[in-house]
């Protein structure tokens, strides 16, 4: 696919967006207090989500992520359970929208997995974090040298099935909501969001 064919359907899909945000991202959100939320963050700092889902709502926006890794279970629909992935994301609009150029990028990333010794000193917290699926890291700004200058992020997220077509991962370009800046929280944006053209023409061909 072109970047023609990316920004317009990342247009559409923010238009979607705007027009009827979601009320929740999350089907389980029981969390209200600040103990409940440094409690469950204790267990895994993925679920800060759960402390910033309302502001995600509100100040997010919608770009297309590129996954460099991801949990296998995920390209599969069983074990029906959610699972951490890694991706990377750019609010800049020529390469937020170039599909191959993101691929290329991540692709980089994922060649020094279990080798950070060998990773350039300026990647070393990214490819750690790689390599140890249990690290996270949260909208790690990447440096000019791999990204010709360009606004590009790497970000840990949750990826919750239930917004995926299919539930299941199938490519490696998706629809995610973040807002860098604001929140370190990420996520996929719920699949009644997404374009028919990105579905029908990439995600499911």
């Amino acid at each position: 696919m072109n970047n023609d064919f990316f920004a317009n359907e990342l247009e559409l899909m923010r238009e979607k967006y705007s027009q009827n945000p979601p009320e929740f991202l999350l089907k389980d959100n029981v969390y209200q207090t600040e103990k409940d939320f440094a409690d469950i963050e204790n267990i895994d700092s993925l679920y800060t989500i759960y402390r910033e889902e309302k502001t995600l709502i509100k100040k997010g926006t919608v770009f297309i992520g590129c996954i460099v890794q991801a949990n296998n279970n995920l390209f599969r629909r069983f074990p029906p359970f959610d699972y951490a992935a890694d991706m990377i994301y750019s609010p800049d609009p020529a390469l937020g929208t170039n599909g191959k150029q993101l691929y290329a990028i991540s692709r980089k990333l994922y060649s020094y997995k279990d080798r950070p010794n060998e990773a350039p000193e300026e990647l070393r917290e990214v490819v750690l974090s790689i390599s140890d699926e249990i690290t996270r890291c949260f909208n790690v700004p990447l440096p000019d040298s791999l990204t010709n200058g360009r606004e590009v992020y790497f970000t840990t997220f949750k990826v919750m099935r239930k917004n995926l077509p299919g539930k299941k991962l199938q490519q490696n370009l998706l629809p995610i909501l973040a807002a860098p800046g604001i929140c370190k929280s990420s996520t996929v944006l719920p699949k009644d969001l997404w374009s028919e053209g990105f579905i029908d023409h990439f995600w499911n061909d």
